[in-house]
């Protein structure tokens, strides 16, 4: 099955991120907009809310009213912190639509943002900060694994390590993209 968002279909979180940067900085380039960086921390359920989004051509079902749509389906949940160059004119979650990575509630702010980000730059703060010439925002984050069936199952590796006796179980996925401009910064 072709993948609804990209013309291949991501292996991994980590090349999810780069697509939806690529995508994201083509529809930026007329506002003078770039992504700064984009952060994710997800981890495999087996039911990610289908309330406010779901898998691409199906529909929400808020509050199971929406019968016969499924309540949740598998797929990856937790936090997206997404940054421009400069503040938006509009909802900085606007342009994850069409990534394939759906936003919930947030907005403006590093709201717990990972100590793997701020190790990753001295410039992540905790802090609502606009100093560094960037907008930080961050949304909690829901992923379908519906829409990127290439991506390994986190269900089926956990079941290979129980197999194999290999304690190694994947429990929160961390993937990143920074700027180079701002990385050297």
């Amino acid at each position: 099955m072709p993948n609804p968002f990209y013309d291949s279909s991501p292996e991994t979180i980590q090349e999810l991120i780069n697509c939806a940067v690529q995508k994201m900085d083509v529809n930026l380039k007329d506002r003078d907009l770039y992504v700064v960086y984009l952060v994710l921390k997800v981890k495999y359920t087996d039911e990610v809310s289908c309330s406010h989004s779901c898998p691409f051509g199906e529909e929400t079902n808020w509050g199971g009213y929406n019968d016969p749509a499924p309540r949740a389906q598998p797929g990856w949940g937790g936090r997206v912190w997404l940054s421009f160059c400069n503040r938006p004119e509009w909802f900085g979650s606007d342009d994850l639509h069409g990534t394939g990575i759906h936003s919930g509630t947030g907005g403006g702010g590093l709201y717990g943002v990972p100590h793997e980000a701020i190790q990753l730059h001295p410039k992540f703060t905790k802090y609502r900060d606009n100093s560094y010439g960037h907008y930080p925002m961050s949304w909690d984050t829901r992923i379908f694994q519906q829409d990127f069936p290439d991506i390994l199952d986190d269900k089926q590796h956990k079941l290979e390590c129980n197999m194999t006796g290999s304690k190694h179980h994947p429990k929160d996925h961390f993937a990143y993209y920074i700027n180079p401009e701002y990385a050297t910064a």
